[in-house]
C-alpha cells in the first residue's frame, strides 16, 4: 500500500508523510465527488479485482484514471499499490486518521439513495464497511455487530439505526451500561442484548 498526502503525486512511505489534515478547516477537497455515485462512476476503467470500486467509493474514494491510485474527495488522501487483504476504510483511517470523512464530523457525503440491497449485505466484510462513521462512544465493536448480521445505515437524532437483512433496528444505550438492540420484524420482536460492549445473544419473540 502506498499513499500520499497532496500535492504530491508519486507514492510516498508512511515515514515520509504526516497527516496534517486537522489543520486544515473543513473544506471540501473535491466538492464534485461528494456524491457517492459519482465516486463509483469515476472507475469505469478500473481493472483491479483486489478491491472493488463499490468498497472505495464508500470510503470516500474516486478514481484519479491511472493504476490504481484512488483519492479521498474531502481530505485528498491518495492511495495506490493495493494489496490483497487490503480494506478501503481501514487504509483510508490509517494513513489519514484526521480527514473529516473517517471523522464522521462531515455533512458533505451523499450516499447512494435507498435502503441497501439485502444481497449486498450477505457478507460479513461488507456489512462492516458500513460501520466507518459509527460513533466511538458506543461501547458495541462494528465487528461484533457485522458478526451478529448488523449493518449500519446512519443515524437519526440520538437513536442509531441499524438494519439486520429485514429488520430494521434501534439502538438504545443504557445508563447502566447495557445495550440493547429492539426490532420490529412482520409477526414478532427481535432483541439483542449487549453487556459491557459484549454480544449476549439474539432472542426472537414469534407470533
Amino acid at each position: 500500500m502506498g499513499f500520499s498526502a497532496p500535492p504530491p503525486s508519486s507514492p510516498l512511505s508512511s515515514r515520509g508523510v504526516e497527516d496534517m489534515s486537522h489543520q486544515r478547516p473543513p473544506t471540501c477537497h473535491n466538492p464534485s465527488m461528494r456524491r457517492e455515485q459519482d465516486r463509483l462512476d469515476s472507475f469505469h476503467s478500473w481493472i483491479l479485482s483486489i478491491i472493488t470500486p463499490s468498497e472505495l467509493a464508500k470510503a470516500g474514494f474516486y478514481y484519479l484514471g491511472q493504476g490504481d491510485r484512488v483519492a479521498c474527495f474531502t481530505c485528498g488522501g491518495q492511495l495506490s499499490n493495493w494489496e490483497p487483504g487490503d480494506r478501503a476504510v481501514s487504509e483510508h483511517q490509517r494513513h489519514y486518521p484526521n480527514c473529516h470523512f473517517v471523522r464522521g464530523d462531515r455533512a458533505d457525503n451523499v450516499s447512494l439513495a435507498g435502503v441497501v440491497s439485502v444481497t449486498s449485505m450477505q457478507q460479513r466484510e461488507e456489512r462492516l464497511l458500513t460501520f466507518v462513521h459509527w460513533p466511538l462512544r458506543i461501547p458495541v465493536r462494528p465487528d461484533q455487530l457485522a458478526k451478529a448480521g448488523f449493518y449500519y445505515v446512519g443515524k437519526r437524532d440520538s437513536e442509531l439505526y441499524i438494519h439486520i437483512f429485514n429488520y430494521i433496528c434501534i439502538l438504545f444505550l443504557h445508563n447502566d451500561g447495557v445495550c440493547v438492540l429492539q426490532g420490529v420484524m412482520m409477526c414478532g420482536v427481535m432483541v439483542c442484548v449487549c453487556v459491557c460492549g459484549v454480544l449476549q445473544g439474539v432472542m426472537m419473540c414469534v407470533c
